[in-house]
């Protein structure tokens, strides 16, 4: 499992690093505060969600994203290469995810 990762992380930034139009900054903001109240949320049969996708062209801020909510959720990153995990051969994607 070692080569299929690139670094695992326990990254130390902040949202406040974050350069992004102010209502998508507002739905991370949104989003940390659910995950950071989620006993609560789910006590009062609420739904919280769990699946965030980001998308977009290299050098968007993607990964940099993805180290501002794992720190703010004070939870670690691993960054997978992609190319190490997917694999023409029958069965091995599956295996090494």
């Amino acid at each position: 499992m070692e080569d299929l990762y690139i670094q695992e992380l326990q990254p130390q930034v902040s949202i406040e690093e974050l350069l992004l139009e102010e209502n998508k900054k507002e739905l991370l903001v949104n989003f940390i505060k659910e995950h950071k109240h989620a006993k609560h949320l789910i006590k009062l049969g609420l739904p919280v969600s769990n699946t965030l996708l980001l998308h977009g062209h290299t050098g968007c801020g993607k990964t940099f994203t993805a180290r501002i909510l794992a720190s703010e959720l004070k939870k670690r990153l691993l960054i997978v290469n992609l190319s190490n995990i997917v694999s023409s051969k029958l069965g091995d994607t599956a295996k090494n995810i």
